[in-house]
């Protein structure tokens, strides 16, 4: 495993380099044609991820070794710890290109699912991690790391920025290299009026903020934080700059103030960041990252796990057909596994079959009845089904997913997944909220930074009353918001409560 010493505890030294010298290397796989169940599939286990690959041994030690080195680096970069999860990301890695890309989601290269439950990482061209995880992949999950890390609120810039400067990391050796230049924040930077930094560095949300101010917020608070990292006398980590400026919130300071004092007047600041633009000279920092204690250990999957695993993840991107090709034969090899007879009861559901889907979860709980993520998916299933029925036939199956949660919840109390569930059910018409908030706010303190628990948190307070608490935190979900779904229901949400204070 990774060393679990403190993230200053990683050596640390300063390099530079131009722009117009920095190349990207990326080692393409060669496109096969054995279908993905037919292939040799190894499960490596790591502190925080659950891996399971079909990349030659080499390849797929070299991924696991990549998902907890870029961790590690992503905990150094912003000077404070990133907690252990309950349930380990799973990760699949695997070349579907030569076989009809059948995982293909969203045409993306790779892709991150959330509330599987857990996370879970897709990389499809057999690239590993350096290979398939593109800038983008890298900026999504390090917010998710970054903002489920900590309760704590810091101001927009700051949220933004670190996981944009960690979006470069890049492997070196026994580490990473961190502080590379995004270039399209350079050529958006150069092409663009700048947003002021008094406005910038004063602003508690991005409400207001249109569409093109949005994306050279995130330019500019990349190349803030990018400076304030790695520029000349900065440096990364619990003792650099941010960390400072954190502490400084922490302490009750207001965060325009705190700025002030920590990096000095917002306009020659924002000239000595622009400096660094315009010469395109960035610093960056080798990040020596050491791996101690004994490598993880691969283990060869049986075709039937493969096929489960398989199964599970067509599942989970709505590839029903598929899914069933994998899952068929995976139960007829194991026709007593409580995880398949879960994913054949969500793919009944899915068909409208739902004495089939319940059958098959009972059947499921009796094979593990103590099994909290068994109870949480068919909760989920449950809820789903109440939130879709007839105004008349919703509160059966709600009690029924709370009954569920509640049990997930006993068996293991730190899953987010659970407690946001059965706060959810509250919300189905014509039941009580009262008994649901304490669940979101559970829920919202073990995963502070995830968009749907936090507006689900917020559309509570609101059906409570607390419409200032709901406008607070429905704000904050706006400006955190990158997808146009997550944005569209912030400002939907808003909306509602603006109605609702105008009608007093």
């Amino acid at each position: 495993m990774l060393s679990t010493r403190p993230a200053h505890a990683l050596a640390w030294h300063p390099t530079t380099r131009a722009a117009a010298g920095l190349a990207l290397c990326l080692a393409v796989a060669g496109c096969v044609s054995t279908r993905l169940e037919n292939r040799d599939w190894v499960q490596i286990r790591t502190a925080h991820y659950d891996i399971w690959s079909s990349l030659d041994a080499d390849d797929s030690m070299q991924l696991a070794v990549d998902l907890e080195r870029f961790r590690s680096a992503t905990e150094f970069i912003s000077g404070r710890a990133i907690p252990v999860a309950p349930l380990r990301t799973r990760v699949y890695a695997f070349d579907d290109r030569g076989i009809g890309r059948p995982f293909s989601f969203h045409s993306q290269r790779s892709y991150l699912l959330t509330h599987q439950p857990g996370d879970v990482l897709v990389l499809r061209t057999g690239g590993g991690w350096e290979g398939d995880a593109w800038t983008e992949l890298k900026l999504e999950y390090a917010r998710r790391l970054l903002w489920n890390a900590s309760s704590e609120v810091l101001p927009p810039w700051l949220e933004e920025g670190l996981p944009q400067v960690v979006s470069t990391l890049e492997r070196s050796g026994d580490g990473a290299v961190a502080g590379a230049i995004r270039t399209d924040h350079i050529h958006s930077l150069r092409d663009s009026q700048w947003i002021p930094f008094d406005r910038l560095l004063s602003a508690e949300d991005l409400s207001g903020w249109s569409g093109l101010e949005r994306q050279l917020f995130a330019s500019e608070s990349w190349a803030l934080c990018h400076y304030l990292s790695f520029g000349k006398g900065q440096r990364p980590g619990a003792d650099g700059a941010l960390a400072r400026f954190r502490t400084r919130i922490r302490e009750g300071a207001d965060p325009a103030a705190a700025a002030r004092s920590e990096f000095g007047e917002p306009g020659p600041l924002q000239h000595d960041v622009w400096q660094g633009v315009r010469n395109a000279n960035v610093d960056e920092s080798a990040l020596r990252i050491p791996w101690v204690g004994p490598r993880p250990v691969t283990r060869a999957v049986p075709s039937q796990e493969v096929l489960a695993e398989l199964g599970g993840l067509a599942l989970a991107i709505g590839n029903l057909e598929r899914a069933a090709e994998y899952l068929d034969p995976a139960l007829a090899q194991d026709a007593g596994s409580a995880r398949l007879l879960a994913s054949r009861g969500d793919l009944r559901e899915a068909h409208a079959d739902r004495a089939g889907a319940d059958a098959r979860y009972q059947a499921a709980l009796a094979a593990a009845p103590d099994d909290a993520v068994l109870h949480l998916r068919y909760a989920d299933l449950l809820r789903a089904r109440a939130e879709t029925a007839e105004p008349a036939q919703r509160a059966e199956p709600a009690a029924l997913a709370r009954s569920h949660y509640a049990r997930s919840i006993e068996l293991e109390g730190r899953l987010a997944e659970s407690h946001a569930g059965l706060a959810a059910t509250y919300l189905v018409d014509g039941e009580d909220p009262a008994g649901a908030l304490a669940h979101a706010r559970t829920a919202r303190n073990l995963l502070p930074g995830d968009p749907e628990i936090g507006l689900l948190a917020a559309r509570l307070e609101l059906n409570l009353g607390d419409r200032e608490t709901a406008r607070r935190d429905a704000a904050r979900e706006m400006s955190r918001a990158r997808t146009a779904p997550d944005l569209e229901a912030a400002q939907s949400l808003l909306a509602q409560i603006d109605e609702r204070a105008a009608l007093r």
